[in-house]
C-alpha cells in the first residue's frame, strides 16, 4: 500500500478549508458598504472626463463632451446604457455614441454571490486575456477593471441595432442553435489543451479549483433540497435521482469535469446569454463564470435552454454532429459521435441544475422563466436518462 490516497484526501481537506476561508473573507468585503478601490465601480463614475482618458488611446485628439446615462436595470449586477457626445476628433474616429457598462452590484446579497464566486474578477479577467482571440463572438470591451467585494467596472460594446436577442422562437431559434455550434466550436476550438492555462489563462480553473466551490456547492445543495422537497414543482423521477445523486456525490462528478481534452468554456451559455449578428452569426455575452473545463458541457447547457422539448428532439442530433464537424474544421480532432453522445447526455445535468438553483435565488429569474427553463431541463433529463448516466459514470470512474 501506499500512502497516495490519505495525502490526496488531506490535500483536498486543506484546499477546502481554504476555499471556505476565501468566501468568508469575500463574503464580508461584499457585505461592507465601502472597500478600496483602485477604480471606479459604479456607472455614476462613468463620466465624460473618464471616458475621454479610456479613449484617447484610440483616438488621440478624441474628448467627450458629455456622457448621459440613459436606462438599464440592476440584477445580478447593475447595468447601464450611456450616450456619449464626442467632440469633432472623436465622431471622425467613429467613437461609439451608446456603451454599456456593468459595475458592482447595488445589493449586499447579490454581491455576495458575485463576490463569493470572483464573477466580476473572472469577466474582467476574460476580457483582459482571452477576448482579442474571439474574433466577434463576445462584445468589444473598452474598459476592464475589478477589486475585492465584488466592485468592479466593464465599459462594453452596446449590442443595439444591429444585433438580434432572445427569444429565438420556432425555426429561429434552430438556426440560432445551429449558429451557436459554430460559435462554440469557435471558443473551443482557439483553447482546446491551450499551453497558457498555465500562463495568462491560469484564472480559468478546473471545476474543484474554481473561486468559491465551498459556496456553490452548499447552496446548490440547498436548492436541491428545496426543489425537492417543494410541492410546488413537479419533477419526473429521472430529475429526483438525479437531485439526490448530486447531493450525495457531488463532489466525485465534478472530477469527471476534468478529464481532458479541457478548454476555455463560457459557463453560463443558456440561451439568454446569447445574441446574433445582423447576418446571423451566434455570440455569447456575461462570460463572468467561464472557466476550464469539458467542452460537450456547453451543448448540452445550451440546447437545453435554446429549443422547447419537442424542437430539442428533433433536432439535438444533428447540433451536436455540426458541432463535432465545425471542431474538426478549426483543427481539432474531437470524440467520435457516439463517445460525445454519452458525454451529452451527462452534462445534461448541469443544465437542470443550473435551473434548480434559480428556485433558491428566486431574484435571478422570473418566475414565469423559472417554470418553463426548469420543464425544458426536466424534460432533456427524462429523455435521456441522465440520472442512469450519471451514475453508470460513477461506476466506473469516467463518463
Amino acid at each position: 500500500m501506499t500512502g497516495g490516497a490519505p495525502v490526496e484526501r488531506a490535500q483536498t481537506v486543506g484546499r477546502q478549508a481554504i476555499d471556505v476561508a476565501r468566501s468568508l473573507l469575500k463574503t464580508a468585503l461584499s457585505y461592507s458598504p465601502w472597500v478600496p478601490t483602485r477604480g471606479p465601480h459604479r456607472a455614476d463614475e462613468i463620466d465624460a472626463a473618464f471616458l475621454s482618458r479610456v479613449f484617447r488611446e484610440r483616438a488621440p485628439g478624441a474628448v467627450a463632451e458629455a456622457a448621459e446615462d440613459v436606462g438599464g436595470h440592476a440584477g445580478t449586477t447593475n447595468r447601464r446604457r450611456i450616450e456619449v457626445t464626442w467632440n469633432a476628433s472623436g465622431r471622425d474616429a467613429g467613437l461609439p455614441e451608446m456603451l454599456f457598462v456593468k459595475s458592482t452590484p447595488l445589493s449586499a446579497k447579490n454581491r455576495t454571490m458575485v463576490g463569493a464566486l470572483d464573477m466580476a474578477v473572472h469577466e474582467v479577467d476574460f476580457y483582459r486575456t482571452a477576448r482579442a482571440d474571439l474574433g466577434e463572438i463576445a462584445p468589444t470591451c473598452y474598459f476592464a477593471s475589478a477589486d475585492p467585494g465584488a466592485r468592479f467596472t466593464l465599459v462594453l460594446q452596446n449590442l443595439g441595432d444591429g444585433f438580434e436577442h432572445p427569444p429565438f422562437r420556432g425555426e429561429r431559434g434552430v438556426r440560432h442553435a445551429r449558429g451557436m455550434m459554430h460559435t462554440l466550436a469557435e471558443l473551443h476550438a482557439t483553447f482546446w489543451e491551450s499551453p497558457r492555462f498555465r500562463n495568462d489563462l491560469r484564472w480559468a480553473k478546473v471545476q474543484t479549483r474554481r473561486s468559491g466551490l465551498a459556496y456553490l456547492a452548499y447552496t446548490q445543495r440547498r436548492a436541491r433540497v428545496k426543489i425537492l422537497r417543494s410541492q410546488e414543482y413537479e419533477l419526473p423521477p429521472a430529475a429526483r435521482r438525479l437531485g439526490e445523486i448530486l447531493n450525495g456525490r457531488q463532489r466525485e462528478i465534478y472530477k469527471l469535469f476534468e478529464q481532458g481534452p479541457l478548454t476555455l468554456l463560457h459557463g453560463d451559455c443558456h440561451v439568454g446569454n446569447s445574441y446574433a449578428h445582423a447576418d446571423g452569426r451566434a455570440a455569447l455575452l456575461d462570460w463572468q463564470v467561464a472557466f476550464r473545463g469539458p467542452h460537450i458541457r456547453e451543448l448540452s447547457y445550451f440546447i437545453c435552454s435554446a429549443l422547447a422539448p419537442e424542437l430539442r428532439r428533433e433536432h439535438e442530433e444533428p447540433l451536436v454532429r455540426l458541432y463535432l464537424d465545425a471542431l474538426r474544421d478549426r483543427g481539432v480532432e474531437p470524440p467520435n459521435f457516439d463517445q460525445a453522445w454519452e458525454r451529452y447526455r451527462f452534462f445534461l445535468l448541469e443544465a437542470w441544475d443550473a435551473n434548480v438553483i434559480t428556485v433558491l435565488w428566486p431574484g435571478l429569474q422570473k418566475q414565469h422563466h423559472i417554470e418553463r427553463t426548469l420543464g425544458y431541463a426536466n424534460a432533456a433529463v427524462a429523455d435521456h436518462a441522465t440520472d442512469e448516466v450519471v451514475a453508470r459514470a460513477l461506476n466506473r470512474g469516467c463518463i
